[in-house]
């Protein structure tokens, strides 16, 4: 099995005190460096596209794969004004023999390997799996004014991570149409289940934290004694 992996690293940190994300240290490394030296772990990936802003093309690849000898980190290319942009743009550069691939948020650096390799697995089956983990909290469903319109039922609600994977074609197919009808989604499998795929859910890990507001960032550095 041949997997190519999507590392979207290209949003600007609007909610993290205006700093681009992954290059806020923790543990004296960038986020970014510490995701992609756990993806480098893994031995079921075959090569890893990052995709950042277009002005930290040279930084990354002076400052974080050069540096950290991320050797499986085989292209660095600029990504778009959304995440939907930089996916694509990421999937028009994958090994044409990738059977799958693996998209995982740049800023998400406390991925497991045994939950990397069940999302792998449910996707080698269904053709698309994604990592979740069940809310724990009552959810509502608010209007344009903010007044509660109904409470949804917790046990049917589950709260997405990535990594999600799907088949490749299956993937470039579901961009391709969104991209043809000028929808833009919240996550890859949201494109996915828009062309009729059925998403298998895998369970995930409240660990697999994305950095997105300050708050994360002081969580990350208790979690982080287990980076070197």
């Amino acid at each position: 099995m041949n997997i190519s992996a999507i590392v979207p690293a290209a949003g600007r940190g609007t909610r993290i005190g205006g700093e681009d994300k992954p290059y806020l240290l923790l543990r004296s490394k960038p986020i970014l460096a510490h995701t992609l030296f756990v993806l480098q772990s893994f031995d079921f990936l075959n090569e890893i596209i990052l995709v950042v802003h277009k002005t930290k093309l040279d930084f990354c690849r002076k400052e974080i794969i050069e540096k950290y000898k991320l050797n499986k980190v085989k292209k660095i290319i600029a990504g778009g004004a959304t995440r939907f942009d930089s996916v694509f743009n990421g999937l028009q550069q994958i090994d044409k023999k990738a059977n799958l691939v693996f998209i995982h948020d740049g800023v998400r650096p406390f991925l497991s390997k045994e939950i990397a390799a069940e999302v792998i697995r449910g996707a080698e089956r269904y053709k698309a799996a994604v990592a979740a983990f069940p809310c724990i909290d009552t959810l509502k469903e608010i209007n344009e004014q903010q007044f509660v319109k109904r409470t949804l039922l917790r046990q049917k609600v589950w709260s997405i991570q990535t990594p999600q994977v799907f088949h490749c074609d299956l993937l470039i197919k579901a961009y391709e149409q969104a991209n043809k009808e000028k929808i833009k989604a919240g996550d890859d499998a949201e494109l996915v289940e828009r062309i009729g795929q059925l998403v298998k859910i895998v369970q995930g890990d409240y660990r697999n934290i994305k950095i997105t507001f300050p708050e994360d960032l002081i969580f990350a550095q208790g979690l982080g004694q287990k980076f070197r």
